[in-house]
């Protein structure tokens, strides 16, 4: 995952967490979370405690939670979206160090 990707997605839900009323704002959150976060609407009803067609709802926008039920959702796609964020950056830096330590094996290592 594109570490730009998640960002964009943590702007959105800072968003939501600014209007934390707008049910526009609450489907498209959702709706990113499928693609973003990679989260089913099973793997949110799980982590919501929610029901599967509760959360499919939601989804569709033919139902939204309350205010206070909304700003915990939003909190939790942050941690995970910030957890994912700080995974993606160490794999980054992991992969940066191995290209580098590879380039300087090759710079040592005399010509053939």
């Amino acid at each position: 995952m594109e570490t730009n990707i998640l960002y964009e997605y943590l702007e959105l839900i800072e968003k939501g967490l600014d209007d934390v009323g707008s049910n526009e704002l609450f489907k498209a959150i959702l709706e990113q979370s499928e693609y973003v976060l990679l989260l089913t609407d099973s793997d949110l009803a799980f982590e919501m405690q929610m029901t599967r067609p509760t959360i499919n709802r939601w989804r569709s926008g033919a139902n939204a939670p309350l205010v206070p039920m909304r700003k915990n959702i939003y909190n939790k796609l942050k941690r995970r979206t910030n957890l994912m964020i700080k995974k993606s950056v160490e794999a980054n830096a992991q992969t940066v160090a191995v290209k580098a330590k590879a380039s300087a094996k090759e710079a040592e290592s005399p010509n053939s």
